[in-house]
């Protein structure tokens, strides 16, 4: 292998980070309303990315899963500054337990964003302008000494 795709190699497993706990559907489907504990929960998905006890002394435990990609032309040398980017996918579950420690009710969200530099972000810049502002002559009182 030579050096120029080692470093190609290098770079595109160097151009991914993760972090969290990904829940997916699938999983979910195995809690059942009413009936799930927060001691089962805890059991088959870990330790949760958040723990929150509202007033009512209902718990809800959230999972977090962060996820993104530098997209491939990013590490094109003198392009990739211009059209590169990244790929990012997010995934949230929120699963809430009664005073009684048994599942109320649980949610998931996810989204998955495109973030384009410069010429591949679809932004046409304007420039602002930056002399600075002078005061409307109306406004400008005097000082009297």
């Amino acid at each position: 292998m030579n050096k120029l795709t080692a470093t190609i190699f290098t770079l595109a497993l160097t151009a991914c980070a993760s972090s969290g706990v990904y829940v997916d559907q699938s999983q979910l489907a195995d809690f059942k309303k009413g009936h799930t504990t927060r001691a089962e929960v805890l059991q088959k998905l870990g330790q949760p990315s958040q723990r929150i006890v509202d007033t009512n002394g209902n718990t809800s435990l959230i999972y977090s899963y962060f996820e993104s990609t530098a997209r491939p032309e990013t590490f094109i040398p003198i392009v990739g500054g211009l059209v590169g980017g990244a790929d990012t996918r997010t995934n949230i579950v929120t699963l809430t337990f009664g005073p009684n420690d048994v599942l109320r009710d649980y949610s998931l969200a996810g989204s998955q964003t495109g973030t384009g530099m410069n010429l591949s972000s679809g932004v046409t810049s304007q420039r602002v302008q930056t002399t600075p502002r002078q005061a409307n002559q109306n406004t400008v009182g005097t000082i009297n000494e």
